[in-house]
């Protein structure tokens, strides 16, 4: 009986995999569907990941130094972590919005005064000429005809985008609830986060071995350690780039200091290119004040930047993930061709976290063919890494 058997795996395993092949694009479009649908739960289940680095050590200290909170250890630290990861979102749209309105509102008030001096300069510049010189000057433009234009345009375009103001209302109740759920979820995986530990273990004990669950929970205990590592290195060196910006600016009498630093440090949190992206509204928010202080504040920004890619980053985030640089600049160009900033961001963790598993991996066949020491495996793994 058992030679005849009909391997009755195989055959399904053929089937769906033809099924999938015929059918290719709606597996895609069902696929986009589903991912739409759980991308509040995913977003969730990150924001959970950033808030429980603030709520861990929290939470160890209620149940550690405050015995009349040991009981409510939990909701006191997941409360506590959420008012500091929303005052901080909140402080950041108050210090950069107003200021990034108030400036594009001088600016516009100022271009027929930066016009009209190059006017000025080109006259003189080809006094020469008179023919040139004439014909600049008859230049007569109507800067409020322009302007009207302009805003017409663009509310011509967002109306032509949006179709009816219904569209917008709903926009904004979608995201408002995706918001909701997302907080909601991440609040839930922090309350009960046990569970889920649990559920993996009794999965764990169910479908693999003593050596194969125990070989799964290290890789992802060295994906959790590099994610750590590297949001906590984001973080400090934010912080790090974000006081130096504002200290020179403060030194050098520039204006938008407080503001241009926090944006500086927060967009730092992109590798390579996000400091430049934070640099480049706040010269023109420094352009607004003074054009020739918004190229002192360029040339100040490119050597605080090079003396923070090229000292600050290796030491904080390079060490911290154990990735070298040379890795880290292959990852942010693979990554972001990929996936844009995400891809960026996350890639460098995720390359790590492999980078470290490859060593470790090899250093065990070295071990097992007498290439290396026993005893020094782990560490010899990690110095690789570094």
């Amino acid at each position: 009986m058992n030679k005849h058997r009909i391997p009755w795996t195989l055959i399904l395993v053929l089937v769906a995999a033809v099924l999938f092949i015929l059918n290719f694009p709606a597996v895609l479009k069902w696929i986009g569907l589903l991912w739409n649908a759980a991308l509040p739960l995913i977003l969730g289940g990150c924001l959970a990941f950033v808030l429980n680095l603030i709520m861990d050590p929290m939470e160890h200290w209620f149940r550690r130094y405050s015995p009349a909170f040991e009981k409510k250890a939990r909701p006191l630290a997941i409360t506590i972590s959420l008012f500091i990861f929303l005052g901080i979102i909140t402080l950041l749209c108050i210090l950069v919005l107003p200021q990034l309105v108030e400036s594009i509102q001088l600016l516009v008030q100022t271009i027929p005064g930066y016009v009209k001096d190059l006017q000025v300069f080109l006259s003189n510049l080809f006094k020469d000429h008179p023919q040139i010189a004439d014909s600049i000057n008859s230049l007569n433009i109507d800067w409020n005809s322009m302007f009207q234009k302009i805003t017409g345009f663009l509310s011509s375009g967002v109306q032509g985008a949006l179709n009816s103001a219904f569209s917008v209302v709903t926009s904004i109740t979608s995201a408002t609830i995706n918001s909701i759920i997302m907080l909601i979820f991440a609040i839930y995986i922090l309350a009960d986060k046990e569970r889920f530990v649990r559920i993996y273990h009794r999965l764990c004990s169910l479908y693999l071995t003593k050596e194969k669950e125990a070989r799964l929970t290290h890789i992802l205990v060295t994906f959790d350690s590099s994610f750590r590592s590297f949001v906590i290195g984001q973080c400090t060196d934010a912080l790090i780039l974000g006081t130096m910006c504002t200290v020179g600016m403060w030194i050098l009498r520039l204006p938008y200091a407080p503001m241009i630093g926090t944006l500086v440090g927060v967009t730092n949190i992109i590798p390579m290119i996000g400091a430049f992206i934070g640099g480049g509204i706040g010269c023109f928010l420094v352009f607004t004040v003074s054009p020739m202080k918004a190229l002192v504040f360029l040339i100040f920004l490119c050597v605080i930047q090079q003396f923070e890619s090229n000292v600050i980053y290796p030491r904080i985030v390079g060490n911290s993930v154990g990735l070298p640089g040379i890795f880290v600049t292959m990852v942010i160009v693979i990554g972001g061709a990929l996936a844009g900033v995400a891809g960026m961001v996350m890639g460098i963790p995720i390359a790590a976290a492999v980078y470290k598993l490859v060593s470790q991996y090899f250093v065990r066949k070295e071990i097992e063919a007498g290439l290396r020491p026993s005893g020094a495996g782990e560490d010899m793994a990690d110095s690789s890494a570094a």
